[in-house]
């Protein structure tokens, strides 16, 4: 459909299979949010989205909402090349999935330099200290960044004083 642009699938149990389906359909939607929290998706199913999404020549996504599924390393991949090429992307949420410190902050990396994105979900995502900092470097020079959700990253006392000297500048 030209004219649906937002579509929330959250909880619906899609998996590996569903998520092929949609892939198949986001070539050529004319979506600019999608909602695939909670839907058991794996690395296969992460890859097939990202690379629609990647290939579509319609699809102007800005909200990509992959929160709470089971993407590990090679979905975390294809999640970053799609970022990296998408000029509309604003919004991603990949927190509490498998993606590890290393995965997100290849992802911090991107978004750091594309700077374009107005909210950055990386909860549960193992950041730690080293993560803590670079995602604040990354809230320190943004232009854009307007939401940032680090819940669960065991940033301790270092980490958050990382983020408050990130604050006083941005």
């Amino acid at each position: 459909s030209a004219s649906l642009k937002k579509l929330d699938l959250s909880r619906n149990r899609l998996g590996h299979e569903g998520a092929n389906a949609l892939a198949r359909g986001l070539v050529s939607a004319s979506l600019t949010s999608l909602n695939l929290r909670n839907n058991s998706i794996k690395d296969a199913g992460a890859i097939a989205i990202a690379t629609a999404l990647k290939d579509s020549q319609v699809c102007k996504m800005a909200d990509l909402n992959l929160r709470n599924n089971d993407i590990g390393l090679e979905g975390a991949k294809a999640i970053a090349e799609f970022c990296a090429v998408s000029a509309s992307l604003t919004s991603v949420d990949v927190g509490h999935t498998s993606i590890d410190q290393e995965q997100a902050l290849r992802l911090v990396s991107i978004f750091k330099e594309k700077d374009q994105m107005k909210s950055v979900g990386l909860a549960g995502c193992s950041l730690g200290v080293k993560g803590a900092k670079a995602v604040a470097e990354y809230a320190r020079v943004s232009a854009s960044l307007t939401v940032l959700n680090l819940q669960w990253n065991d940033i301790g006392p270092e980490g958050a004083k990382s983020l408050a000297d990130a604050l006083k500048v941005n």
